[in-house]
């Protein structure tokens, strides 16, 4: 059994967890999609924390591979269809 992954987006040093979807209660790309739109929410309000609309991310294990494909592809219509 799989647990959930979680990817931490951060707006200067405001942490924002964004817990990916459990293998085990969503298919691919489900999880992508949770991160990806904890990304575009952070990238939306990121000023209201620190100034800036910058935010950075990392995970470990699964996580880390779900922001990082976040990043790589931050548009890819898989990952960008629950709307913000």
């Amino acid at each position: 059994m799989f647990g959930s992954a979680t990817a931490t987006v951060c707006c200067a040093c405001h942490p924002v967890q964004c817990p990916g979807t459990s293998k085990s209660g969503a298919p691919y790309p489900a999880s992508i999609l949770d991160i990806n739109l904890g990304v575009r929410w952070a990238k939306a309000n990121a000023r209201q924390f620190s100034g800036t609309d910058q935010v950075g991310g990392f995970g470990g294990s699964s996580g880390g591979h779900q922001i990082l494909l976040t990043a790589l592809r931050p548009r890819d219509e898989r990952y960008t269809a629950l709307s913000l």
